[in-house]
């Protein structure tokens, strides 16, 4: 039986990924409790994190860009705040 390589990122603690994201470890439990936070692994009773897949997390978390999503919303005739139709 051959055994597949282990990656070689340290997995770190609730703790320490937390500190590391900036926020309250609290904050950063409550979001493993709704479903809203990083997946991590269960070993033995902690729950350990890889920091690059933290960081895929987090950027399904960013925001869109509110210009790009402004002009999607825009009324039909309307770009950038101006009506593209002229009346004479």
């Amino acid at each position: 039986m051959s055994q597949r390589p282990v990656s070689e990122e340290p997995l770190m603690s609730a703790r320490d990924t937390a500190e590391r994201l900036g926020t309250p470890l609290q904050t950063f439990y409550d979001w493993r409790k709704h479903g809203r936070g990083p997946k991590g692994y269960r070993l033995g009773g902690r729950v350990l994190f890889r920091w690059s897949e933290v960081e895929a997390w987090l950027q399904q978390q960013r925001e869109p860009d509110r210009h790009l999503t402004a002009v999607r919303q825009l009324p039909r005739g309307v770009a950038g705040g101006r009506r593209t139709t002229t009346h004479k």
